[in-house]
Formats: C-alpha cells, structure tokens, sequence
C-alpha cells in the first residue's frame, strides 16, 4: 500500500481542477490498495463542484499543501467559490474513509436541498468521513447548512472538528431552514472545537428557522467544545444557537452559545450561555470576520481535553497542535496562544515562550 499524492491547481499541477483530481482516483490517483491525496494549491480559485465518489482507494483526502492553507480569514489560501451549485460545493458519498480538510469554501447561487451544504457528506454504507480544518462561510439560498451530514448508516461515522463556519445565510421568503452544522443522521457523529457564527434568515417574511449547530439527538452523537453565536431570524422562525437544547442520548457539554441554548446532556458539563459575541472574536464586523478568540474571551481554557481522539482533533484551526503544547483546551476552533481568560491571569492553560525583547503587531497577537 503506498500513498499516492498529487498537486491540484493552475500552475503546472498534476491536475487543474478536483473534478480532474477525483476522475482519476480509480487510476493515477488513487488505485486499489492506495491511500490517495490531493493537496490544493492556491494559484487560482477553483469553481466547481467536486463529487468524491470514487470506491476505489483504500482512503481518500482532499487537502491544501502546507504552506498555502487558509490562516482561519478569508482569502487566505486555496479557495473553491462556486458559482453555480447543484446541490453542494463538495458532496462525498465514497463507501472509503474520506477527508476533507484545510479548504475555504464559499458559493454564489445554486439549488437547494435539505442534505446540501458547503461541504455534505452522506453515506448509507462506508468508512468515517471527516471535515476538519476548514473555512465555510458566506453561502447564501444555495445550500442548507455550512457542513452537513446525514445518512441511514448505524456502524460506521463522521467527524466534523476544528472548523470556522460563518455567514450562512437564507434571503429568500422560504420556510427551509438554514445552518452552520447539520449532523441528522442515525450514523455515530462526533462534532468537536467548531466555531459557528452568524447563521440567519434574512427575509421578514419566512418561516424557516436559522440554527448554528444542529446534532439530532441520537445514540452514537457527541458535541463538544463547540462555539455557536448570533444565530437570527427575520420572519416567524426560530432561531437557536444550539437544537435539540438538551439533547438526552447525546453526549454534550463544554460548548458556548449568545442565547440561552449551548447543549448539555442533563448534567453540569460546564456549558456558557448568553455569553455576547463582540467579546469572543477578533471581528465580526460583516465582510471582516476574523472569529480567532482575543484576549478574555470566555472561551479561553473553559473546554475539556479531547486527547487525539478523532485522530486530528488535537490541530486547530491555525495548525496548533492542543495535545503536544499541554495546552488547556479553548472552546471553539481556535486554541489562543497566551490567552488571557476572562477572570484575568496569565493564561497558563495556553502556553507560549517567552517573546521578552521582541515586538510584535497587535492583530497578530490576536489570532494567535
């Protein structure tokens, strides 16, 4: 079994788009046996809508080379901004193991449908799927949720961690309803250390309900570590941060909410609510987010230890590696280098060297 990489992108790659990528998994890609890889490389924006369908790899992952990731903001690294969508930006529905990671991922138009998202996964049969590391923002009517997925498989899973998603929004009079992460699935699901912001429906006269984080409350489900905030509604719709808000065969806990809803399985597993959104990120301002914590963010060393179970789930948003450092957890995707937590202190949960004699620019020490 080998591992077979390939560059995808513009500037002499082996392959200018994914969709080229992804036909040739079966083949010099990918082949039988083989875990294939496709790094992104940001020479352009990719427009289009790959399908990981292909059966033949032992794994499949679709990532971004280092060096030309996103640094959790817009613009940043390699991009897929769809302009037309059919039902998503990426669908996978691969039997194998399949990974999504690293990509920023927005859309300008397309059809909408309840599986859809930014990136969807669905599976009656399979291997774990995996979205992580991933920035999904600004998809407005064109799918239903940021990340989302679903599928009638009770044995094998998916995981959904350390993702920025944001701006998820429905403009239309329509009573579908809109979210940052959608997990409803009979399928065991672990949603972890996810930053969600901004879900909303936009039109007074809909019906639909915006949610941040929905995991549907079945066994197998675990969400945690989670931020979800200023979830809105126009029209007659609920709009929720978290749905169910206590959920009793998941497990839940750790996560932070600007309403009254951040989930808890039915004990006191440290949830923060009603916490307000300008005090936890570095922007929100439309057009501008940049949802890394700054200094007293209440999310600061408030999140439990996952360990590096999922494997990857340790990595933040930035590359941060939770485990290795003996960081305290942070909630959310971004682990704070040097965090200062609301009550004060030196935030010794989130370690850094020593910067004594050294200057550095203030918004760079903010998305630390």
């Amino acid at each position: 079994m080998a591992l077979i990489t390939k560059s995808i992108g513009t500037t002499a790659r082996d392959y200018s788009t994914i969709t080229l990528w992804e036909a040739a998994l079966g083949g010099a890609a990918g082949g039988a046996g083989n875990d294939a890889l496709g790094e992104c490389y940001n020479d352009s924006v990719f427009d289009e809508n790959p399908v990981i369908n292909d059966t033949t790899p032992d794994s499949i992952t679709l990532s971004v080379a280092s060096g030309e990731r996103h640094d959790g903001t817009a613009g940043s690294g390699a991009r897929i901004n769809s302009s037309t969508v059919p039902t998503s930006v990426i669908y996978g529905t691969s039997t194998k193991e399949t990974i999504v990671e690293w990509l920023e991922v927005t859309a300008a138009s397309g059809t909408d449908s309840l599986s859809s998202g930014g990136i969807a996964f669905s599976v009656s049969v399979g291997e774990t799927f995996t979205a992580r590391y991933n920035l999904v923002h600004d998809i407005d009517d064109a799918c239903a949720s940021g990340i989302a997925i679903q599928g009638a498989d009770a044995t094998n899973g998916a995981n959904v961690f350390d993702n920025i998603v944001y701006r998820i929004r429905r403009t239309v009079n329509s009573s579908r309803d809109k979210f940052g992460i959608r997990a409803q699935t009979a399928r065991p699901v672990g949603v972890y250390n996810n930053t969600v912001y901004g879900v909303a429906h936009t039109n007074a006269l809909a019906s639909g309900n915006a949610t941040g984080i929905y995991v549907s409350d079945n066994a197998g489900k675990d969400n945690r570590n989670n931020i979800a905030m200023g979830t809105t509604v126009a029209g007659s719709g609920a709009a929720n941060d978290f749905d169910p808000t206590s959920p009793s065969n998941t497990t839940a806990g750790y996560n932070m909410s600007s309403d009254a809803t951040a989930s808890d399985d039915g004990v006191t597993d440290n949830v923060l609510i009603n916490k307000t959104s300008s005090d936890q990120f570095v922007s929100i301002a439309v057009g501008s987010e940049d949802l890394h914590l700054k200094n007293y963010s209440d999310a600061i060393d408030t999140a439990t230890d996952l360990g590096t179970t999922p494997s990857g789930v340790e990595i933040d948003i930035n590359g941060r590696d939770r485990d290795a450092q003996g960081d305290t957890w942070d909630i959310g995707a971004h682990e704070k280098v040097g965090g200062v937590p609301p009550s004060g202190g030196d935030g010794a949960g989130s370690r850094v060297a020593s910067r004594a004699g050294s200057r550095f620019d203030n918004r760079f020490l903010e998305r630390v």
